[in-house]
């Protein structure tokens, strides 16, 4: 359940500084399943983790995020990995997405598709969301202008903000089996 109060969490995004790329083959997650502990650490990653569970769950279907973001440049990247963070720490990847989002205002949530998984958390493990402007080399970065990306000659800060809490903030969808389908949130 959304928290009632509205708070932002803010980051820098610098495309002279882009968060490095932890899987070095897109086509490889389970094979390599890379520990993204070290990417976590830095301030311009957002992590958002959950209570470790009970009891298993089993993820199974699709995975979005609603993110409430904004931006002091007139689009930007964002990043979302869902991960696996077990008791001894280590957080793996789950399922992963980006969307470019066009003039960027957190009173208009751009979805974020993670696509679909079928994934057991085992119960003492957590889910956690990371954020991000950047996930270089393996996405073409932001410049941080109004240039594109592909020929941009110049690159620029930019300041980034994702709202949570209340009606207006950002939220991840989950599908959860329990006894039977049922979508989660």
């Amino acid at each position: 359940a959304p928290e009632s109060a509205k708070s932002a969490a803010r980051w820098v995004h610098d495309p002279e500084r882009l968060v490095p790329s932890t899987l070095m083959d897109p086509f490889s997650q389970v094979k390599e399943w890379p520990d993204e502990r070290e990417v976590e650490e830095r301030d311009d990653v957002l992590t958002f983790t959950g209570e470790p569970q009970r009891e298993a769950l089993d993820l199974a279907g699709p995975i979005s995020a609603t993110l409430a973001v904004g931006s002091s440049a007139p689009s930007m990247h964002v990043f979302v990995k869902l991960l696996d963070v077990a008791p001894d720490g280590s957080a793996r990847a789950i399922a992963r997405g980006q969307a470019h989002v066009v003039d960027p205002d957190p009173a208009r949530p751009a979805r974020v598709d993670l696509s679909h998984t079928g994934y057991r958390l085992r119960a003492g493990h957590s889910l956690r969301l990371h954020v991000a402007s950047s996930d270089f080399p393996l996405y073409l970065p932001h410049p941080g202008t109004d240039e594109d990306p592909w020929f941009a000659t110049s690159t620029e800060k930019n300041d980034q903000v994702l709202v949570t809490g209340s009606d207006v903030g950002s939220h991840l969808d989950l599908t959860v089996l329990e006894g039977g389908e049922r979508n989660g949130r």
